[in-house]
């Protein structure tokens, strides 16, 4: 019988992505490669939502349960820490909850914000002291 990892609790419930993530709501990220990756909410049912990607010049659509999205945010309490902050972003200022993963030479950090169900505002990726990768939220808002 398979062991039961023990998670910790999620920054945000199914029905809290499901109530931000409406049609229309536009997300952007820059990541560390200069590349930007833009989300576009086309449309939502009551138990999924079908959001469009956009990198460079392709664009690919996908359908996900808001189960789905809040299991993205499932880390395990072996190997992770959670603790509330403030930290600037893009954003601007925000207040959420930071959780840092400890993984074979990597150390993974999340920022999830409040008041921004969904992905994290920031997610940075350690090699020892090198940051190897960042992603960073530059826009959330709804689309006119």
């Amino acid at each position: 019988m398979a062991a039961v990892v023990a998670m910790l609790p999620t920054p945000y419930t199914a029905d809290e992505i499901k109530e931000a993530f409406q049609p229309g709501l536009a997300v952007a990220f820059d990541l560390t490669d200069t590349t930007r990756q833009d989300w576009l909410v086309e449309s939502a049912t009551a138990d999924t939502v079908t959001i469009a990607f956009t990198t460079a010049q392709k664009t690919e659509s996908c359908a996900s349960t808001f189960e789905e999205l809040r299991a993205h945010a499932e880390f395990p309490a072996e190997n992770t820490t959670r603790e509330r902050g403030s930290w600037t972003t893009a954003l601007g200022p925000l207040e959420g909850w930071a959780y840092v993963v400890a993984g074979e030479g990597t150390t993974k950090t999340f920022w999830f914000a409040d008041g921004h169900a969904g992905p994290p505002v920031r997610m940075t990726v350690q090699a020892g002291d090198t940051e190897v990768f960042r992603m960073e939220m530059v826009k959330r808002g709804m689309q006119p």
